[in-house]
């Protein structure tokens, strides 16, 4: 079957939504790219959350992360489930590693095939994970980007509407992108206050409570509370605002990131991403 004949049967499988209003994925996207000829086999032992696992080589047990995607953390809206569905997908299973290097806790960064199935792929493609912008040289990158695209337009995971309990249509607040400021000129850490995103909405909607967040693990800016935006106002959130968790540091990366606005259920009203 064609990527492509692939992705429309998977539309036509989604019918509803499961527990929190989770979309019953039951197929996904297809490889991206041939499956490279020097993977590492080995036996997955361990899942560790949405985007990271142990697999054991029969020469090495090697710890994991997923290259080019970012799972919701383990408390998080989705959290839980992406955790899962990586479980039902691989543990156990015998998989093929391409090792594209290492991150910053020095576990493998790698490209995880079961059989010709890309699990990253699989994981974005399902709205359990976003794609992260990809490294100079990633080719599958921007695949993971249009399987990205593609689950947020079509509601899956944690694009959907109900997803974490959430009710009712979504808020009419967007993040826009010609307002925003996210690579303002000088070094950053000096030009902090000059880096902002900026909101607007059609109604007067409270934003107490809500999350600004980009595409990391990292930076997450906690809205207080009593605050709130009118019918077409826009409303600027800079990196210096008190809400960044951790603050004091530049958010938004100079070569491209994605700015994520969440409601007070984890849910995913507004959702940016630009390009270096």
């Amino acid at each position: 079957m064609t990527r492509i004949g692939r992705w429309v049967l998977l539309g036509l499988l989604i019918t509803g939504c499961g527990v929190d209003g989770v979309v019953d994925v039951t197929a996904g996207p297809d490889t991206a790219g041939a499956l490279p000829g020097d993977v590492i086999p080995g036996t997955v032992t361990r899942i560790n959350d949405g985007d990271s696992l142990v697999v054991e080589t029969g020469s090495a047990e090697i710890e994991v992360r997923l290259m080019g995607i970012n799972a919701p953390e383990s408390d998080e809206c989705l959290g839980q489930e992406a955790e899962q569905r990586l479980v039902e997908l691989v543990e156990g299973q015998e998989v093929g590693l391409a090792d594209m290097g290492q991150d910053q806790f020095d576990r493998t960064l790698a490209y995880l095939w079961l059989g010709d199935l890309l699990v990253n792929l699989e994981q974005v493609g399902g709205g359990f994970a976003i794609a992260t912008t990809p490294v100079e040289g990633d080719a599958r990158g921007e695949t993971l980007l249009d399987a990205e695209a593609e689950a947020y337009e079509m509601g899956r995971g944690m694009w959907s509407e109900t997803v974490c309990g959430a009710s009712g249509p979504s808020p009419s607040v967007e993040i826009v992108g010609a307002s925003s400021s996210f690579d303002p000129q000088g070094p950053d850490d000096e030009v902090l206050g000059q880096e902002w995103v900026a909101l607007a909405s059609e109604e007067r909607v409270d934003l107490g409570g809500w999350t600004i967040r980009d595409e990391s693990s990292v930076h997450r800016c906690h809205l207080p509370g009593g605050l709130s935006i009118g019918p077409r106002e826009e409303r600027t959130v800079a990196s210096t605002d008190p809400c960044w968790d951790p603050g004091d540091s530049s958010v938004w990366n100079n070569g491209g990131d994605m700015a994520l606005l969440l409601d007070t259920s984890g849910r995913v009203v507004a959702r940016h991403r630009y390009s270096g």
